[in-house]
């Protein structure tokens, strides 16, 4: 049977409301039988002032791109962040309640421990990390513009950093927290690769396509959209590119249920059985409706 969450009407708008201000931000929840009917959307009502929802909340930036190209302002952050098990670290909540599921299914395969490093990291913090990185290379006596490319290869600048939506974690294998390149040839890499996706989490970087490596860093999109990304073996810049380039995407979960996902610039359309809708924070809408 489909899975569907009843909510009110006008929470349903208040909350797409919501996105155009985000600047297609996501929300994911809830939608009857009934269809949204395509009223336009007003850019002009506050974020403050839209009903707030833990689980709309919790997936208001699932599939927003944050790279070099599209940072996020220094005033995003996050509003339902929660501690994720007694690591000290801190995700969005459904991230967060999928990370814990993850690894006790991981720990009830024997495949053995992954420690959570990193979690939500806020833009001043990104800030200071990359304004040491790049000090630590001036100190070695590198010229200002050196130091700066040099720094850009290990760190991102603030707001092109994934960790400031609170959707992404680094791990690792080792209690002491150290990050491994072969993090991914180990048992716990080998397991996330074949099983993360059932819990939402994807390997988020390809070397090859996002110029970036981070064997240990996974990125939260949910399970819908993170079997496809597995299946086809999509990175998020691939996943977005194909969904633009296919307009509408039919697709049936490992559960067996079916979904068809748009890709549209605007929601002004009807939409029925809809599942969740997500933007790509590059103005643009992920609708994903139940078939």
């Amino acid at each position: 049977m489909k899975k569907q969450i009843v909510l009110q009407r006008g929470l349903i708008l208040g909350l797409i409301s919501m996105m155009v201000i985000l600047m297609s931000g996501c929300f994911a929840g809830a939608i009857t039988d009934e269809p949204y009917l395509g009223e336009e959307v007003s850019e002009s009502s506050a974020f403050q002032e839209q009903p707030r929802n833990n689980t709309a909340e919790a997936e208001v930036t699932k599939l927003w791109l944050v790279d070099r190209n599209t940072a996020l302002p220094s005033s995003f952050t996050p509003s339902a962040l929660t501690a994720v098990g007694e690591s000290g670290e801190q995700l969005i909540e459904a991230a967060a309640a999928d990370y814990v599921k993850m690894t006790e299914a991981m720990k009830a395969d024997g495949v053995g421990d992954l420690y959570l490093v990193q979690g939500y990291r806020s833009y001043e913090e990104q800030e200071e990390l990359y304004s040491a990185c790049v000090q630590s290379f001036l100190d070695k006596g590198e010229s200002a513009s050196r130091a700066e490319l040099l720094a850009s290869y290990q760190l991102a600048k603030a707001g092109q950093d994934e960790h400031q939506t609170g959707l992404a974690v680094d791990v690792s294998i080792s209690s002491d927290l150290t990050l491994s390149e072969d993090f991914r040839s180990t048992d716990q890499g080998k397991w996330l690769a074949r099983n993360s996706w059932r819990y939402g989490f994807v390997y988020r970087y390809e070397t090859t396509d996002t110029g970036l490596k981070e064997p240990w860093h996974l990125r939260y999109v949910g399970a819908i959209h993170g079997q496809i990304m597995t299946e086809r073996g999509f990175t998020l810049e691939e996943y977005l590119d194909f969904l633009a380039q296919s307009g509408q995407y039919y697709f049936t979960d490992s559960q067996g249920v079916q979904y068809v996902i748009y890709y549209r610039s605007s929601l002004v359309e009807n939409f029925r059985n809809i599942q969740s809708i997500c933007g790509d924070n590059q103005g643009h809408y992920i609708i994903t409706c139940f078939v």
